[in-house]
């Protein structure tokens, strides 16, 4: 068996994953990136569509609001997903 020893673990090389990933490396931390996909460039992130943006005169903070509570399932803090859509 082949043991790896790191500082951080980082599952998943999305967004959320890269960035954790390319954080913890600035910081000087020993870096595993796991990917479920031969492919790293294969991630939810890459289909995203929209994002946390307004997208015309049809958009509105509110409604990326709803999308991001209707996606988290109950399990998102809505003072975040308000922050977060307001922001965006």
């Amino acid at each position: 068996m082949n043991i790896r020893q790191c500082d951080v673990l980082v599952v998943g090389t999305g967004i959320a994953g890269a960035s954790a990933a390319l954080r913890a490396a600035r910081q000087g931390r020993n870096v595993i990136v796991l990917s479920k996909e031969a492919d790293i460039e294969e991630t939810a992130t890459r289909y995203a569509q929209g994002g946390i943006v307004g997208q015309g005169d049809e958009d509105s903070p509110a409604l990326l609001a709803a999308d991001i509570l209707s996606a988290g399932a109950g399990a998102c803090y809505k003072d975040a997903v308000s922050r977060l859509a307001e922001a965006g």
